[in-house]
């Protein structure tokens, strides 16, 4: 399975939209530090998330 979801920036309120194969982990990631155009902004929290059945269906999604 395949998420699309929104994580929003608790002290800024930024939102980021991503899709990922483990939600849990990449949400994790994001608050470590790894992902450059978030790292600045952490916190983050998730708000929404979907799934869905294969990769190429989320990134259609995610790019909307």
């Amino acid at each position: 399975m395949f998420f699309v979801y929104i994580i929003e920036a608790q002290e800024s309120k930024r939102y980021y939209i991503g899709q990922t194969d483990n939600l849990e982990e990449r949400i994790k990631r994001h608050n470590q530090g790894f992902n450059l155009s978030t790292k600045p902004y952490i916190p983050w929290q998730l708000k929404w998330w979907k799934e869905y059945s294969t990769r190429s269906e989320a990134m259609k999604i995610e790019k909307s």
